[in-house]
């Protein structure tokens, strides 16, 4: 595979709506990490903060008017990325208005914002969805095939048409028409992980449906690869070369996972469940990225066996039993401290400086973007001044129960690194070293190592076993990957 340098994205400017989402966190993240200067248009802009991390610029979409255009006329390219969830819902009347808020009239409004631009953007580029072609069987489709016919494809149309106005400002419009994206931590596969890591999984019907899938550092790289090619417009499918049937994904999905056992799912079961919003799960779609290949674009993943792979190979993030002596800890020696059960290790090489590093992982804004969302991470108190001895307080939740979290500053070297101690917790013991080493001027590795223990003797050893260990490793390779984005990682392809 060669690296990817067919961006053109550094030193330019972006509105990211949609920044919060399951693509839009990772998008932000990849644009920073490629030089850009990025402006996140969100409903909440609170909670944005605390998701993005302290170098992005957050606005509300819904805001005033005056600001959107004033933001509009300081970037290059705006993408939309918004969208009420459409799987895995019933498609109730109330929905439905939500899924038109929050595409169509959301892309009306954009282009009404541009169209008040003195000095408009160059490029909007909008999501779309495959379901534009409906429930198209194996018949391969390209960009131009033809439309599908019920709700979700007259949805589509019109999301895809009402960007379009944009092309009377004199905007090259792209609509990425996007397939089931692969990523452990949002969409499809968030929602097919447990039970299949429970022991059972299934596919629906006779599982001959076409799945037009693309794993999430494909979209990442073609969202790039589509606005630094200028001759690129109209709609783009954003789907793998490969598509492969519903039985095969499970198959698949089931030899990288816990799943024991495979069973259909008869489809008057989600019919019963979604009604009409079944037909997104049910649906065939053989949508070929014609438009793209034919430009000159490489997938980094191509089959959906190395797709599938890479999102549950945690690998990098090693976790043992120690026994460590109180010597160990001396610096930090109470009368809690003992000794650790489990030592946590991992690391990252990032494309920044140790001092760079350090800044940024030291300050507690940035906590939440290295956290994955399903924690619902906040910060609630910090420090004004982050040093030894500093203290901050933040929240997360499992499931519906928060845990509140108090960290103190116990260790603080400049350039090099910083330990934090858990104060108050979940865990009998919480000791995280942050450890920034220098490898070039423009390199850094960044290690993590936790030692921790946990309550309820013998009952905290099993938890640990079944649930909290595979957790930690998930939390922590989300954060490296993370993180490699935001610090400029090469995707390949």
């Amino acid at each position: 595979m060669n690296t990817y340098d067919g961006s053109n994205l550094k030193g330019s400017s972006v509105l990211l709506i949609g920044a919060t989402g399951f693509i839009g966190r990772y998008l932000v993240s990849y644009m920073k990490g490629k030089g850009c200067s990025v402006i996140a248009g969100v409903r909440d802009v609170t909670s944005a903060r605390q998701q993005l991390g302290q170098d992005v610029t957050v606005i509300d979409i819904n805001g005033d008017t005056n600001l959107i255009v004033a933001t509009l006329e300081k970037v290059e390219t705006v993408i939309n990325m918004a969208g009420r969830q459409l799987a895995g819902v019933r498609w109730t009347k109330k929905r439905k208005t939500e899924f038109s808020e929050s595409r169509i009239d959301l892309n009306k409004k954009i282009v009404k914002c541009i169209s008040l631009c003195e000095k408009p953007p160059t490029t909007f580029l909008t999501a779309s969805a495959v379901g534009v072609y409906g429930d198209s069987g194996h018949e391969e489709i390209a960009e131009q095939g033809p439309h599908g016919t019920g709700y979700l494809a007259d949805m589509c149309r019109q999301w895809e048409d009402a960007a379009n106005e944009g092309m009377k400002s004199n905007v090259r419009v792209i609509s990425l028409r996007l397939g089931i994206v692969l990523n452990r931590e949002g969409g499809m596969l968030n929602q097919l992980t447990l039970p299949f890591e429970m022991g059972v999984g299934s596919y629906i019907g006779d599982g001959k449906q076409i799945v037009p899938w693309i794993h999430l550092k494909d979209v990442l790289r073609m969202i790039d690869y589509v606005i630094s090619n200028r001759g690129i417009s109209g709609p783009v499918n954003c789907t793998a070369p490969n598509p492969i049937t519903a039985k095969v994904f499970a198959e698949t999905l089931k030899r990288n996972t816990a799943a024991k056992l495979l069973l259909p799912l008869p489809k008057i079961v989600l019919k019963i469940l979604f009604g009409e919003g079944s037909g997104v799960l049910t649906n065939s779609q053989n949508a070929i990225p014609k438009k793209a290949l034919d430009a000159g674009f490489h997938f980094t993943y191509e089959d959906i066996n190395s797709a599938l792979q890479s999102e549950f190979d945690d690998h990098s993030v090693e976790v043992q039993k120690v026994d460590l002596q109180p010597d160990e800890l001396a610096a930090h020696r109470r009368k809690t401290i003992t000794s650790a059960q489990y030592r946590l290790k991992t690391q990252a090489t990032l494309n920044v400086s140790p001092e760079k590093a350090f800044k940024f992982f030291h300050s507690p804004a940035n906590l939440g973007l290295c956290t994955p969302p399903w924690l619902k991470f906040s910060v609630l108190e910090s420090s004004p001044e982050m040093g030894k001895d500093s203290m901050y307080v933040y929240q997360i939740k499992l499931g519906p129960i928060p845990l509140k979290w108090t960290t103190r500053i116990i260790e603080w070297t400049p350039d090099d690194g910083f330990i934090d101690l858990q104060e108050k917790g979940p865990y009998k013991l919480w000791v995280h070293k942050h450890h920034m080493k220098q490898i070039t001027s423009e390199w850094t590795e960044m290690e993590d190592i936790v030692h921790y223990s946990l309550p309820f003797g013998p009952i905290g050893k099993l938890a640990h076993n079944l649930i909290i260990k595979k957790v930690l490793k998930r939390i922590f390779s989300y954060r490296n990957e993370i993180i490699k984005l935001r610090f400029g990682e090469q995707l390949v392809g």
